[in-house]
Parts: C-alpha cells; structure tokens; sequence
C-alpha cells in the first residue's frame, strides 16, 4: 500500500465500530456490555482512613476475538464519591476533580493497557459520580486461549482555579480485578455471531431541533468488523449510517420518538436491537442550549453575546477530494460569539466542540477510502467588519486537525490517539458584496484558502507521520462556508444554513 492511499481525505474514521466476536454456532443471541462492581480502597494524600469506593465498569468486550484481529474494548467507568468524601475536598478548598486510570486486557503472552480519562468536574455539596471512558488502541492477540480485561488503580486529582493540584485520591482495585473475560479463537472460523448490542442511544447536547435530532451510542464490536448500524423509530427504519452516531432528519415538531439501534456486520450478522430511549423534537427552531457561552475579553465586556451556525465543504487538494465541514445533518455545532462595538464591529468566535466530519472517496478509482477528521479549535477567533470594502467581513481562526484513524480497501489503518497536526492551521474567511454576503446579523458566504500543517504524533506501532503528511499537508486548500443569521439567548428561531459548493 502506497502513502497516498491511506488518508487521501484530511479526514478522521471512526475507528470505534471494530473487531471482536464469533464462536461456531447458529442463533446465538448478542451480547450485551459487561456490567461489573469493584471494590476499590482510596487513599487521600491529605492523609486520614483509606475509604472505600465501589467503582462500576460497563465495558464492551465481545465473547469472542479472532487472532491477529484488532479488539476494540470500550470502557465506561463511574467513580462515586460519598458526600462525605466529597466535604472533606470542599473543605480543602477544592472545586473540581478528575483524573486518570488504567485497565489491561490480555491473553497468554500479549497484553495491552486500556488508558481510561475521567473529564474535570465541578465539586458541589453532596455526592459526586465521576465518569471516565477508555478504548484499547491498536491491540491483537497472536494465539488461541482464554483472555481478561482486568482493572488497575486510579489517579484523581483535585484542585481549584489557582492550583490545578491541591491533592490527591490514589485508589487500588481488589485481587483479583477481573472486569470482563473473553476466548481468542481461530481467525478461519465461520462468522455466526452477531455484533454485540449497541449502547441506547442518546441525544448529543444542543443536537435536537423541531424537525431533527442527533442521537450518538455505545458502539458494537464484531470479529470481522461492524459494516452498519440502523436507527429505528418504533418499527421503522430512519437511518444507517456506519459511526455510532446519527442525526435523523424528517421529524415533526413537537413530537416523541422511541429510537433503537441494531448493528451490522460483514457476514450479514445483525444484533438485538438496543435500549429504547425516548426523545421530543422541539417546536421551534430555537438557539442550541450555551448559545453565546463565551468569555469576556480582558480589558472590554461584549455589546451583545449569542451563536450562529457556519456550513461548508473544504477541497483538500492533495486529496482531489471535497469534505463536508459541519454537515447540517450530523448534529452542527454552534459558534458561539461576543460582539464588540468601538471603530466599527468586532467579534470573538468559538465553536462550541470540535467540528467533525466524514470523506468517502476512491483511490485509483477503485480502492475505497474512508477517513475521518476533527477540527479542534483551541482559542477564540476573530471577526472584524470592514463597511464599504471589496468584502465586509473576515474572520480568522486557528484549527488543529487530528486524525485518528481510517480504512483503506476495508482494511484499518491503526493511527493512533494522538495523531494531529503539528500547529493549527490559519483559516482566514471573507464575506464580499451584498449578493453573497449581506452582515454579521444576516450572514451569507465566506471564503478561503489555507494550508494544511504537517502531521506528528500519527501511528501506533509505527512512524506514519511521513505518510499523511505527504498524503494530505499543503497550501492550496479551498473553504467555502454558509454563515446562518445571529441568534440571541431567547430568540424563537436560530436556523442551520444549508451548504454550497
């Protein structure tokens, strides 16, 4: 496989739907995540007893892996801290937690670490549950036998804005720790068993609107890889879609929906159907929840705060392939905005989250590529107006890519967690007349040329830092973006713009 095949498409897969079940065996029922209790003993490095906590794994480990087939073991972790627990750090002048963990899957000889991430979280009075989530990258077991995920200790830290670290809970599992056990069986044994059950499917925040709603899930695993996942309101079918997330489009306002997911593999293998969850559509398309959540400058308060949607598509020329940026139909994310009014009109401008996107495209008009890619904004952008100008507006933002994976010919290619680019890149958007472009209040089309900065960080057994950075990075790079309308906190209507190539 030469470079240029594997990510011709500055994108990011989700590498998530993989790998892992199949024993010999006809109507065999799915599995369901493993759900287990552990019960760990915390240590406080502000001294005092060491207490206990009963920490719960959901974990996504198939019954089954193949040899030389990478296992994709996701972890859900909930740490509880009792409100006692939870005083003694208010006490010490805490107000947020978070931290890290470890776990192991392995079989025979070879082993692999799950690296597990609890996110900060703010410390209140009373009991405190502490989420982490953690996904084996890149691991495969050469030889049949009996295989176990295992848990390991956790690291949690706390602290306050003026010091990110006032202490420590050091937290040990019991022996043993076995979370999940699974079989490493032939890779030539007939595929029979269908994927495991996806998580229920949830609304992704700000994802709902009165005729759509962006649902995200736990992901299956299967041995010779999750090919689809299919949404179901009720007993119909409303989408398919190949990442364990979906916006389904079409709704009525005003309305409740019972969704399910049921996962797909290769061999035609389909799983029980999910969880249900129940969601309503909204009845207007009102402003995403946090719309205009950004921070003051150091030395001026904003005239005005509120959040508008940008749509598009990028041509990444080395590629010779177009990638849609903030696709309307995958749950948009807002930039949020604070407008500033001395010698005309400035803006600070932040993207909620990370924009994703997706880019399917065949390489020597026949191997099919697929790759996926986050734009990860890390510091507000500015907008600035120009009355009277060739154009009226321009904003520049910083963005940096990550890559964490992609399938080359329905092969995966093991990035990595940490492929990225090296620097962000400078995007530079200008608004022109009124034809195109009319203000910062009504929006229109923006446009630019940037370049793609070369990649570090990318693979996870070998050097691929050459590979994409010969395959995407360059000058050259089109941008062409839909800016929607202004929308104020409290107005009735904040619309998403439809892109325009």
């Amino acid at each position: 496989m030469k470079p240029g095949t594997t990510v011709r498409a500055a994108a990011v897969l989700a590498a998530a739907a993989v790998a892992a079940s199949g024993l010999a065996g006809a109507g065999r029922a799915s599995a369901a995540p493993v759900e287990t209790s552990l019960d760990y003993t915390c240590a406080s490095s502000l001294g005092g007893e060491p207490e206990p906590m009963a920490v719960r794994f959901s974990a996504v480990v198939p019954p089954s892996v193949r040899t030389g087939v990478t296992v994709p073991i996701g972890l859900d972790v909930t740490a509880p801290l009792n409100a006692n627990a939870v005083q003694s750090l208010l006490d010490a002048g805490a107000t947020t937690i978070s931290g890290t963990g470890t776990a192991t899957a392995a079989s025979g000889e070879k082993s692999g670490a799950i690296p597990v991430a609890f996110a900060a979280t703010p410390i209140k009075s009373g009991s405190l549950a502490l989420a982490g989530t953690g996904t084996a990258s890149g691991l495969a077991f050469p030889a049949t036998g009996a295989g176990a995920v295992t848990a390991g200790n956790l690291e949690l830290a706390f602290g306050n804005a003026e010091n990110a670290k006032l202490g420590t809970l050091t937290c040990t599992p019991p022996d043993p720790a076995t979370i999940a056990e699974f079989a490493v069986i032939a890779a030539d044994q007939p595929d029979t068993l269908p994927p495991t059950i996806p998580g229920a499917p949830k609304a992704v925040a700000g994802g709902i609107t009165k005729t759509s709603i962006a649902l995200a899930w736990q992901a299956s695993a299967d041995d010779t890889g999750v090919t689809a996942y299919d949404v179901y309101a009720g007993d119909a079918k409303t989408a398919t879609v190949t990442a364990p997330k979906a916006t389904v489009t079409g709704l009525t306002p005003d309305t409740a929906y019972a969704f399910t997911v049921k996962a797909r593999d290769a061999a035609g293998n389909v799983s029980d159907a999910s969880p249900e969850t129940t969601v309503r559509t909204t009845a207007t398309d009102a402003p995403p929840p946090g719309c205009g959540n950004i921070p003051d400058r150091p030395d001026a308060k904003p005239a005005t705060k509120g959040c508008l949607f940008l749509t598009g598509y990028t041509n990444v020329k080395k590629a010779g392939a177009a990638v849609a940026l903030n696709d309307p139909a995958e749950d948009p994310v807002p930039a949020n905005m604070g407008l500033y009014v001395k010698n005309g009109i400035t803006a600070d401008v932040m993207f909620a989250r990370p924009l994703e996107s997706e880019a399917i495209m065949l390489q020597f008009g026949f191997m099919p590529v697929r790759a996926r890619m986050q734009m990860v904004q890390e510091k507000p952008g500015l907008l600035t107006t120009y009355p009277g100008n060739p154009f009226r507006l321009k904003a520049t933002v910083e963005m940096t890519v990550r890559v964490t994976g992609a399938t080359v010919n329905g092969a995966p290619l093991d990035l990595g967690r940490s492929c990225r680019s090296v620097r962000p890149a400078v995007l530079t958007l200008t608004g022109g007349g009124p034809a195109e472009y009319v203000n910062v209040q009504k929006g229109g089309i923006l446009r630019g040329v940037y370049t793609i900065p070369p990649f570090t960080g990318c693979g996870a057994g070998e050097d691929l830092d050459p590979l994409l950075t010969g395959a995407v990075s360059g000058p050259g790079n089109y941008l062409k973006m839909v800016q929607g309308p202004l929308c104020l906190p409290g107005v009735a209507h904040c619309p998403v713009p439809k892109p325009v190539r």
